[in-house]
């Protein structure tokens, strides 16, 4: 009879532990650049951009942007804004990132505005691409 509980114990842990899995779904890549290295992703509806990082390229950043018409807005704006000598941007997005713009790479670095340890970089190109992906 111990035995009997013990195992019916055991059954009932290992269905509770699997029943705590989630899944937010298939991510569907928009666009993709560099040869694969910068994704623009969609999973059910958050788009997120997904990139290895410049300082390491074991390190896949996500910077999400939230719906495709707050991350068309953004993208948006991001390509077109002209910014001054050393001015950093706030994003406003969902995972809180900054940029600053790299005239030497002629890139958009978005870093992570808490630990800034790690960081994507974005061209303008990509960043109008990006757009006309969400668009389509």
């Amino acid at each position: 009879m111990k035995k009997l509980v013990v195992l019916a114990v055991l059954i009932l842990t290992s269905v509770s532990m699997f029943s705590q899995i989630t899944s937010k779904g298939k991510p569907d890549v928009l666009k993709s650049f560099r040869m694969g290295v910068c994704k623009l992703v969609d999973t059910n509806g958050e788009i997120t951009i997904e990139a290895l990082t410049r300082e390491t390229q074991r390190y896949t950043m996500i910077v999400h942007l939230g719906t495709p018409e707050e991350a068309a807005v953004t993208l948006a704006s991001l390509a077109e804004y002209k910014p001054c000598k050393g001015e950093t941007v706030n994003l406003n997005n969902p995972s809180n990132n900054e940029a600053y713009y790299q005239n030497l790479g002629g890139t958009w670095v978005i870093t992570e505005k808490l630990t800034e340890i790690f960081s994507i970089s974005v061209t303008r190109g990509e960043l109008r691409k990006m757009v006309e992906a969400l668009n389509n």
